[in-house]
């Protein structure tokens, strides 16, 4: 990574609390004697939860109000940010509050934040939401995404409006899950795929008997393909477009290196790439359709042929399925389970066991598969092309010295530049995109170009909420209301991002001066960021509302629905069943969807069988 700096972490979407307020080390850096002034407390996690970045912002919070008296015989306001030892996951409950910890950030997810309110736990923060930013326009719930403000709050079924929205949260940072890749060895080892229209003695040709097919891949910066966003000379040039040239790439990356990496001894975290490679591949007129279930136009499979799905791979029991486009609202939402694309996904994930493309890493930790991964460069043994994680990865080797422990081992000085970057996702099962109109943002004071818009699956849906003890202290309360003003500024919210590789979940534009200071790695993935849909791990629907507590994504509970959750560990049914099974079992049917999720509309007639299915005599996986 070139000019690799002590980057400051932002915290992962919901695992930050916050604690007591008295005379304690302040700024955020500890030590000082801040008897003279209001001290409030934050408690985060450790690693890639945000200690250091909050520090910092605590530091810069401190400078801003160095000369304002909130209580008399004080002058100036610390928050004082204090780090969990294990760096673990804190959740709301009583002897959490009873500590007297001030603002919390709960990581049992917003789905527990109205039982939080109903307990007692949490304060009003409407005042505070509510309030314009100061040199601004917007408040805090300006900033917030229209779909998502009501996951911050609850409705006042007392009130006149009984649509009235209060605020008792605000909102965490957003991370993503994906994969990380070796920009040296994909350099060093030509691993891009080339453009159709590259010359000949540019490129070499390398047949993929998996999917029998040949791929051109080439080293030429300018034979590169333009990649998954369709624009030429942009950050993902020559990475794979389709989820075939994603197989290809690996089956061509096997003999010099694992192609991924992940930690083993936490394995659901294979769930967060199964969840951005799914958002990824269903683009972003269907993406949201995961928790909102509108989608004009959805191909899903209603049975299979005979043929094999992967010519070379024909033990895996995989059948070239057959296909409907739908139309899907809330009265039929469970046809998102039956997507083509989730079952590609399903069928990429088994090949890649199939066919050895994990590292073995045993009980390694998350810092020491990162740290095999960044050290891969001049130690064949720890290499992997790719590593699956979630973005808030780097703050967490560099918090925990992977990449500074690189740096003093280098040989040479320009041994200590290592490149990595965050990767593009395919954005097509089979087709290699060669360039989209649409347009796009390049980003953070680059020339704006056309190409296709890309979708990334955010991973985190904490919030971030306050002591209801301290709900009625006006010197509390006032540190805390001047303190979220500041944080979510644009100016501040710029300085917090480029710090670490989280946005937070609001809108807010990025300062060119300060993206100018970040890393290479920070800067790829804040182009990415900046270039891409989001896929909000909240949905905004009816059914989504009403049913809420079934509907998880991510590593924690899996991978899309079963009949009593919307959940499924990929790993474990994979595993047990195969990817065929696994897809065919764990889709939800018209039964389903009314039982478990309360909708008794008739189904769509949008959605039939293609004619001649039956006569076929393929297996019919679900009625229409």
């Amino acid at each position: 990574m070139k000019g690799i700096k002590q980057l400051l972490a932002v915290a992962m979407c919901g695992i930050i609390a916050f604690t007591t307020m008295a005379c304690a080390p302040g700024g955020g850096n500890g030590g000082d004697d801040n008897s003279d002034k209001t001290v409030v407390t934050m408690y985060v996690g450790g690693g890639g939860f945000g200690s250091d970045t909050y520090k910092a912002s605590a530091a810069r919070f401190a400078d801003t109000v160095a000369t304002k008296q909130y209580e008399e015989g004080k002058t100036g306001a610390i928050i004082d940010v204090k780090v969990a030892p294990d760096g673990g996951s804190i959740t709301i409950d009583q002897s959490l509050l009873s500590e007297g910890y001030h603002i919390i950030s709960s990581s049992s997810y917003w789905k527990t934040l109205e039982s939080s309110i109903t307990s007692g736990y949490v304060a009003n923060l409407d005042d505070i939401m509510r309030t314009t930013i100061p040199g601004e326009t917007k408040t805090i719930a300006d900033k917030i995404n229209a779909n998502q403000r009501w996951s911050y709050g609850i409705t006042d079924q007392n009130s006149e409006n009984a649509d009235k929205l209060e605020y008792y949260a605000f909102p965490g940072v957003q991370s993503f899950g994906g994969l990380t890749y070796d920009k040296d060895m994909f350099d060093s080892n030509a691993f891009y795929l080339a453009a159709p229209d590259a010359q000949e003695d540019k490129v070499s040709k390398a047949y993929c008997s998996i999917l029998d097919e040949f791929y051109n891949f080439t080293a030429d910066e300018n034979s590169k393909s333009v990649g998954p966003d369709g624009v030429k000379n942009t950050e993902d040039d020559g990475l794979p477009s389709s989820l075939y040239e994603l197989i290809a790439l690996c089956q061509r990356i096997k003999p010099v290196s694992a192609p991924f990496a992940y930690t083993q001894a936490y394995p659901w975290y294979i769930n967060y790439f199964a969840d951005a490679l799914y958002a990824s591949l269903l683009g972003k007129n269907n993406a949201s359709a995961i928790n909102n279930f509108k989608s004009d136009a959805m191909e899903v499979v209603v049975g299979f042929t005979d043929e094999n799905l992967f010519p070379g791979a024909p033990s895996l029991g995989l059948k070239v399925p057959i296909t409907q486009t739908v139309k899907i609202d809330e009265s039929c939402g469970y046809y998102v389970t039956h997507s083509l694309e989730k079952y590609y996904v399903y069928a990429f994930f088994k090949l890649m066991e199939d066919q050895g493309w994990y590292k073995a890493t045993g009980s390694k930790t998350h810092t020491e598969v990162q740290a095999d991964f960044i050290f891969g460069k001049r130690d064949s043994s720890r290499s992997a092309a790719m590593l699956i994680e979630c973005s808030y990865w780097y703050n967490e080797s560099t918090i925990r010295g992977n990449f500074s422990d690189y740096q003093l081992g280098a040989i040479t000085e320009a041994d200590k530049e290592r490149e990595i970057r965050w990767m593009s996702l395919p954005v097509n099962v089979k087709t290699t995109v060669t360039g989209q109109e649409g347009s796009v943002n390049t980003g953070f004071n680059t020339e704006s170009t056309k190409g296709e818009t890309m979708v990334l699956s955010e991973s985190g849906d904490g919030f971030m909420c306050v002591n209801k003890r301290f709900e009625n202290d006006p010197v509390v309360m006032s540190v805390i209301k001047d303190y979220l003003l500041f944080l979510f500024s644009d100016a501040e919210l710029s300085k917090f991002t480029v710090s670490g590789c989280y946005p937070y979940a609001v809108e807010y534009s990025v300062n060119p001066a300060d993206y100018a200071e970040a890393d290479s790695f920070v800067k790829s993935y804040m182009k990415l960021t900046a270039n891409s849909t989001i896929a909000y791990a909240i949905g905004n629907s009816d059914v989504y509302r009403n049913n809420r507590l079934r509907f998880v994504r991510g590593g924690n509970s899996g991978f899309f629905a079963t009949a009593d959750s919307y959940g499924m560990p990929i790993r474990e049914s994979l595993a047990k069943d195969g990817a065929l099974k696994c897809f065919t079992d764990k889709i939800l049917t018209k039964e389903d969807w009314n039982k478990y999720f309360g909708n008794n509309a008739e189904v769509s007639s949008a959605a039939k069988y293609p004619a001649g299915h039956e006569k076929a005599g393929q297996d019919i996986i679900f009625e229409g």
